[in-house]
């Protein structure tokens, strides 16, 4: 463990840099010291622990160290209950004088603001009052605006916009750190949104070499581009990982260097323990929409952010999902993308006696395993569905993965496409240099229609191809669902049909 008074990786709360090793957060948002040096007002957005209130407290000491303009953070977040205006004004008031009273600057606690009075402008003009009592402009940061109701939003900005376009005093600039999607933000044009983004692998460079100067301890190159695989430098995940590989992988011995398989086994401690930060995320999958696209972007599904998807922005804003360059959908790292995998999956329990049973003189024998999984299916089918009725698509293509991920453990890579047909996956299983194209599909219809499979079997240049059909309806007993069936195709192609 960290020894008295020295740092260590944070994973609580803000960042102290007397106290943690951290990245200069400023730094991760380029134009946000122009915006507050022009009087801009700007909404940054980041997900749950990306570091917006480590970044909102280090501007606010870069700001008084200037010296021209006053700052204040205020945290907003216990005001979410607060459903009535007039209320929620002198709550911030009283946010307000606290935060006054506790300042270092001689002038700020000097400064007294009344009571507000019920009125329809009542935070306007306690903003006005406290502008107005300093000789320098004022820098106002307000953490968890996205936390008030939405009709408490609406009069919040609303009357900012409003005290904004007067010649009166006014904050200089103000800015608003956010978790989710402001739900009145169209009651408030004037600000320029800003995104937080992740540590570059630059800055877990940085940070793991602050360590490594502090305390001698060799945290090796491999090591650090094993952290970077596994968080793709989500900030909260960067810290933990290397908190948990020396305090419990290395057991706080300082003098052992810290290797990629050292970081592999802290990731998968973190995956094992599942911490505060995991589950707070984790209680997002109860949500319908959420299981829904999550599940279908975990098996494979190469989707378009989708516009007016809540279930889509839930998973965004929280990090669970990301966008790469195209704007499609993916899992945010490696770490999320198996905590997510394995909370949809972890009520399943596997046959024992699979692995070793398909593989025969460098060949994968995919017919055996496809009518290995149909048994497997026909008993479990109904406890594999059960938990996430909402989700059989995505769930029968992830029962399939895992199945096979069980039988061949990683022996195989696999590739996704989307087929044209609604609710079709076709995988692409790659194994000793060899392709076993599978589409898995719902509903009996595709058992007749093989086009697409066909065709990408062409295109692989394979002879042999294989069709899972899922029928999820309950007219039929899983009994009568099971099948199987061989067409032959010109040039000698096969296809195997199995009804699941």
């Amino acid at each position: 463990m960290a020894a008295f008074n020295q740092k260590f990786f944070n994973t609580g709360g803000p960042g102290d840099p007397r106290r943690h090793y951290l990245v200069p957060s400023v730094d991760r948002v380029p134009l946000l010291r122009q915006l507050v040096e022009d009087g801009v007002y700007f909404v940054l957005y980041g997900p749950v622990d990306s570091g917006k209130g480590t970044l909102a407290r280090e501007l606010v000491r870069e700001i008084r160290q200037d010296g021209r303009f006053y700052a204040l953070y205020l945290d907003l977040r216990e005001m979410g209950e607060i459903l009535e205006p007039h209320v929620a004004t002198v709550f911030f008031w009283e946010l307000i004088c606290d935060s006054l009273k506790q300042d270092r600057c001689q002038l700020l606690r000097s400064v007294r603001l009344e009571k507000p009075k019920k009125s329809p402008k009542a935070l306007r003009g306690l903003l006005e009052k406290l502008a107005g009592s300093l000789d320098r402009p004022l820098v106002l940061l307000l953490d968890g605006v996205d936390s008030l109701s939405s009709s408490l939003q609406g009069s919040f900005l609303e009357e900012i916009q409003a005290g904004v376009r007067q010649s009166i005093p006014f904050p200089h600039c103000l800015g608003f750190l956010c978790a989710r999607e402001l739900k009145a933000k169209s009651s408030f044009s004037l600000a320029r949104e800003l995104r937080l983004c992740n540590f570059s692998f630059a800055d877990i460079g940085k940070l793991y070499d602050e360590h490594n100067v502090a305390t001698g301890q060799p945290i090796e190159d491999a090591a650090k581009l094993r952290v970077w695989d596994w968080t793709e430098g989500q900030p909260w995940l960067v810290n933990a990982v290397i908190s948990q590989a020396i305090d419990f992988t290395l057991h706080g011995e300082l003098k052992k260097p810290i290797s990629a398989q050292v970081i592999d086994e802290a990731a998968q401690s973190l995956l094992k323990e599942r911490p505060s930060h995991f589950r707070h995320l984790l209680n997002s999958l109860k949500e319908p929409q959420v299981q829904k696209i999550v599940g279908e972007v975990l098996t494979g599904a190469h989707l378009k952010r989708p516009l007016f998807d809540e279930g889509a922005v839930m998973a965004l804003e929280l990090g669970l999902l990301s966008v790469d360059a195209d704007d499609y959908l993916r899992p945010a790292c490696k770490l999320y993308k198996e905590l997510m995998l394995r909370v949809l999956t972890e009520h399943i329990v596997l046959p024992r006696s699979l692995k070793g049973s398909f593989t025969e003189d460098g060949v994968l024998l995919m017919s055996s395993l496809v009518q290995e999984f149909q048994k497997y299916w026909r008993k479990w089918a109904d406890i594999w569905l059960n938990p996430f009725r909402e989700i059989p698509g995505p769930l029968t293509r992830l029962a399939f993965q895992v199945f096979l991920g069980a039988a061949l453990e990683n022996e195989v890579s696999i590739y996704h496409r989307i087929a044209i047909k609604s609710e079709s996956v076709i995988l692409t299983i790659n194994y000793r240099g060899k392709s076993y194209p599978v589409q898995l599909a719902l509903s009996t219809e595709y058992l007749n229609q093989v086009d697409e499979i066909s065709a990408f079997m062409d295109k692989l240049g394979v002879l042999e191809g294989w069709l899972l059909s899922f029928d999820l309806s309950e007219v039929r007993s899983l009994e009568e669902k099971i099948s199987w069936k061989t067409r032959t195709l010109s040039a000698g192609r096969e296809i195997h049909l199995a009804g699941m």
